[in-house]
């Protein structure tokens, strides 16, 4: 009798062998994805990916683990472990480490490696004018995202940032030496003038629509920017004179008129206007003081302010100007020649 269960028991288990075969159903968060004939080989492959983290790969993250349960499949039923794997990776959350490139701590260009990142800037420095300085800096970014640069693209960007920093450095250098320039002569014209007893008069020709207007100096003191000059501190030429005098020196109106203006006047600073006959004006720019204001009579005895160096000055002078219908016309033509 017990011959007769166990010779049984081998048919049956061969028929179920001869049509089916084992096997383990996979599922995902509840649904199932296929089936693997090896579970150990399937753990494998997905502990193989979850710790693969060559090239760019920072971590990876596998939420939903797959779960397994034993089956027996028809022979006619086909494995996926392919497409299991592949499942798996899609749903994975994969964190990219990259390397920015940052100057001046605002991020410029972002490369693969921290090696390639460093030849980048070492290669920039090396070519970099002496005196203009770059504050690079590297830092390890983490992404879900692989966007980064190439190194043609890095070096790109990165010297176009230094070509224009050596732009703004030399152009800071030219406006530095002009000033210093500018300021070296003004001190010169201002003690040539404290040890001199030069007092500059004209009378301006009666001719054309001029009419006869006797201009007297406004300041005593040296010429250190002449009509028409051009340097770093204005975009234009110059559409008077400059005199160089003493902080403070007392300004006098040139001649007889009325004030037309008399407060801040952009590059001017501090400034006056005056009318007189015959559509002349004269100005007073770079004031420190002002002493009349707008619709006031003015003679040329009177102090209308004192010399400054506000808007638009690199030391203590007198910008003067003559204007004629609204077109300066040179001071020297009448004054200070």
């Amino acid at each position: 009798m017990i011959a007769i269960s166990i010779l049984a028991i081998l048919i049956i288990s061969t028929i179920i062998l001869i049509k089916y075969k084992p096997a383990y159903e996979v599922s995902i968060a509840g649904k199932t994805v296929g089936f693997v004939s090896s579970r150990e080989e399937m753990e494998e492959d997905v502990s193989t990916f979850i710790n693969d983290t060559t090239g760019n790969v920072a971590f990876v993250e596998v939420v939903d683990m797959p779960q397994y349960e034993y089956k027996l499949l028809s022979k006619e039923q086909q494995t996926s472990e392919e497409d299991i794997l592949s499942t798996i990776k899609n749903n994975a959350n994969i964190t990219y480490k990259t390397y920015a490139i940052s100057v001046d701590g605002e991020k410029k260009a972002e490369v693969e490696s921290e090696e390639e990142a460093n030849n980048i800037i070492a290669n920039i420095k090396q070519n970099t004018q002496e005196g203009v300085t770059l504050d690079f800096g590297i830092n390890a970014e983490y992404s879900s995202k692989l966007a980064i640069n190439t190194e043609e693209e890095a070096v790109a960007t990165l010297n176009g940032i230094k070509d224009q920093k050596v732009a703004e450095y030399n152009e800071a250098k030219r406006k530095e030496a002009e000033a210093a320039a500018a300021a070296a002569a003004r001190n010169a014209a201002a003690a040539a003038y404290s040890n001199s007893s030069y007092t500059p008069t004209a009378v301006l020709a009666s001719a054309g629509n001029i009419g006869n207007l006797n201009l007297q100096a406004p300041v005593n003191g040296m010429i250190s920017s002449r009509f028409g000059d051009r340097s770093g501190v204005r975009r234009y030429t110059h559409t008077g004179t400059d005199i160089a005098a003493p902080m403070g020196t007392a300004v006098k109106a040139s001649t007889a008129g009325t004030v037309s203006f008399a407060g801040w006047k952009g590059s001017y600073g501090n400034c006056i206007i005056i009318d007189h006959a015959n559509g002349v004006q004269t100005w007073y720019g770079h004031l420190s003081k002002i002493s009349v204001s707008a619709g006031q009579q003015v003679n040329s005895s009177s102090v209308i302010g004192n010399v400054g160096s506000t808007g638009n000055s690199t030391g203590p002078h007198l910008h003067f100007e003559i204007r004629i219908n609204g077109t300066p016309v040179n001071p020297q033509n009448y004054l200070y020649k």
